[in-house]
């Protein structure tokens, strides 16, 4: 009658031998560290993904006004021929068309400088696809310039800067080649720097 039970006991003990061995693998520390690594890259992942829609809504603002830009200056081109070839002989036709001409090159300056404030809108977005799309390894690098870190928000700068320091081998570095008058940006990025240096 023994028999039975011993079959049993040698079953009990597998099956102990078997939870001791799947909780050493379920506590492993480099399962952590892929559980981590998989959160921050699935964050990444979606920031990423927010800011490529910002791209993407930044380059159809700036396809709209090309195209303003290009239909304001047409017409003005088409007004002052018709000034230039003859076509308008009265002097008060001359005057109107002339003040056209004018409002036309104003309102293309003023779309132009709406053109160049998106684009440095989209600046720091387009720099923060590159980091996150960067080739390296972890500490891949002996040292790595970036530049621009102050042209981005605060948390998204620092979250960039997490995102590259783990790229540099122990004692590199990570220079910021940003140029700011800004005593606040600045301390900013500097800040931003400490806090991945830690």
């Amino acid at each position: 009658m023994a028999e039975p039970y011993d079959t049993l006991l040698q079953v009990q003990e597998i099956d102990t031998e078997l939870d001791q061995l799947r909780h050493r693998v379920e506590s492993l520390p480099d399962r952590a560290a892929l559980a981590d690594l998989r959160s921050r890259m699935a964050a990444l992942t979606t920031d990423m993904a927010e800011v490529r829609t910002q791209v993407e809504t930044l380059a159809g603002r700036q396809a709209v006004l090309e195209e303003q830009i290009a239909a304001s200056a047409k017409r003005r081109h088409e007004l002052e021929e018709r000034m230039r070839n003859g076509a308008v002989t009265a002097a008060r036709d001359l005057q109107a068309i002339d003040h056209e001409v004018g409002q036309l090159a104003e309102r293309e300056r003023l779309l132009e400088d709406e053109e160049i404030v998106l684009m440095e809108e989209q600046e720091p977005l387009d720099v923060a696809l590159a980091g996150a799309e960067l080739p390296f390894g972890r500490g891949a690098l002996s040292a790595l310039v970036v530049e621009n870190v102050a042209g981005l928000p605060p948390a998204e700068g620092e979250r960039w800067i997490a995102a590259l320091t783990p790229l540099l081998r122990p004692g590199g570095r990570l220079i910021a080649a940003d140029a700011t008058s800004s005593d606040a940006a600045a301390a900013r990025v500097a800040g931003a720097f400490l806090a991945a240096a830690a």
